[in-house]
């Protein structure tokens, strides 16, 4: 159930020897990057520091990455000199290290996962690399060598390693932890083809060489992109995933269509991230790659996300309503997911790739207005009101009913109580206040409606 008051809301996975003055100097520098987190939830910050080596030399160029302890992706950055420093608020985190090398390069160390507690104060967390696995042989296509070949080593935790050959077919790849993996090949030309090569056991050495013979004609698929309700009109990278071999392609979208040359045959799936209000996922393309052939099929987003609809009503005259209101949708983390304006008779829609959750709706008359809303001769000064713990379920609409926005005190057209109410949520429906303004009311709690599921809006 949501709770209002009148406080204001702010704004707010994994991959992909020195001397001691510039030791110090490169601490200095790592420690002057301050990650900025959302204002809305003022939290204890703390620092984690340390040094990154490999063979106990300072590790020159390594790409941080860093995770919250679930895995999502909060941010990265380079580090240079071999020293790093991140403020964060506290709490538990995973920090991923990537030696920057060419991929080619075989003496590239692996990438090193270290997990930290981060409290009030600094802690220093040294981190190792070690050289990774590497592997490397010639590309052939038809028979012929295949310059420019692209290679993909993806392993069973989800990383994947890319390399191009050489004029003469050569890859190789290095920084490869150990473990299993499958090798994807894709011919420059996009004419030939053939299942992925796996590879149970890869060890940091000795080197392992894996030739790769591309042997089957490729296909080519074209496919249009649609929602529920109309095209899918993003522009978007799109990845086909083969439901034979589990090969991927990437390739970019546009006015609701993509083409992709070069596939192994049979039937794919396409992954499409979120547009508008459709969430993204993985759809079946409704068609059949053949060798040297042209497959045309569709895909469709089916899934919505969420919306949350009310009204905004003067907080001590309940019958003027406040069309121009500016309305805006924050989630968990404080990240800004929605912003509408309030439209004839108060009424406001937030939607969106919103899922299942508890979010924030912030109410106020908008920067634009500076602070006014209504016609004179009842043209006001309004505060701001947020509405708390709106829950939000994939694909339905949630009604918090009426938003009551306080107008500031101090003005005698907008007269207002000494003590600015703060509404408390009914704990059944209760209908918008109808009736005629008065000049002073004297409200305690100002009503509002327990917000319940809607039927869904037409999609814009």
């Amino acid at each position: 159930m949501p709770s209002y008051d009148g406080a204001v809301l702010p704004r707010q996975r994994r991959l992909p020897a020195a001397a001691i003055v510039a030791f110090a100097a490169a601490i200095a520098a790592a420690l002057l990057v301050i990650v900025p987190t959302s204002p809305a939830s003022a939290v204890e910050r703390g620092t984690v520091r340390g040094a990154i080596y490999q063979n106990g030399d300072l590790v020159g160029r390594v790409k941080m990455l860093w995770f919250d302890r679930n895995w999502t992706f909060i941010g990265s950055r380079m580090v240079r000199g071999g020293v790093y420093g991140l403020t964060l608020p506290v709490g538990t985190y995973h920090l991923q290290f990537v030696d920057q090398k060419p991929a080619y390069d075989v003496t590239k160390a692996a990438p090193a996962d270290v997990t930290v507690t981060i409290r009030r104060g600094t802690v220093q967390k040294d981190v190792r690399l070690t050289r990774g696995a590497a592997i490397g042989g010639t590309v052939r296509a038809g028979g012929k060598i295949a310059g420019g070949a692209t290679v993909i080593a993806a392993n069973t935790s989800e990383q994947s390693y890319t390399t191009k050959a050489n004029s003469q077919g050569q890859y190789a790849i290095g920084g490869l932890p150990p473990g299993r993996y499958s090798i994807f090949t894709y011919d420059r030309t996009k004419q030939w083809v053939d299942k992925s090569i796996y590879l149970s056991t890869v060890k940091a050495k000795p080197f392992r060489r894996v030739n790769v013979n591309l042997r089957k004609r490729a296909g080519t698929l074209s496919i249009d992109l649609l929602t529920a309700s109309d095209r899918y009109k993003a522009r978007a990278t799109v990845t086909v995933v083969s439901r034979k071999t589990g090969q991927f392609w990437t390739a970019r979208a546009a006015g609701g269509r993509v083409t992709i040359r070069g596939l192994y045959a049979g039937g794919y799936d396409i992954q499409l991230p979120g547009w508008d209000v459709w969430l993204g996922g993985r759809v079946r393309v409704n068609a059949t790659v053949k060798p040297g052939k042209v497959a045309f099929g569709s895909a469709t987003l089916r899934q919505r996300g969420g919306w949350i609809t009310g009204t905004v009503l003067d907080a001590f005259a309940p019958a003027y309503v406040l069309p121009g209101a500016r309305v805006r949708l924050y989630d968990e983390r404080g990240g800004l997911r929605d912003t509408a304006v309030a439209g004839r008779g108060g009424r406001f829609m937030l939607d969106g790739a919103l899922t299942t959750g508890s979010y924030t709706v912030v109410i106020d008359a908008g920067e634009m207005s500076g602070g006014y809303l209504g016609t004179e001769p009842r043209r006001c000064l309004y505060t701001q009101v947020k509405v708390s713990n709106v829950r939000l379920t994939t694909g339905r609409g949630t009604e918090i009913g009426a938003a009551y926005l306080p107008p500031a005190t101090g003005q005698q057209k907008c007269p207002s109580p000494t003590a600015t109410p703060t509404p408390t949520p009914s704990p059944t429906p209760t209908a918008s206040p109808t009736g005629t303004a008065t000049a002073t009311p004297t409200p305690t709690a100002t009503p509002t409606t327990t917000p319940t599921a809607t039927s869904a809006p037409s999609v814009r």
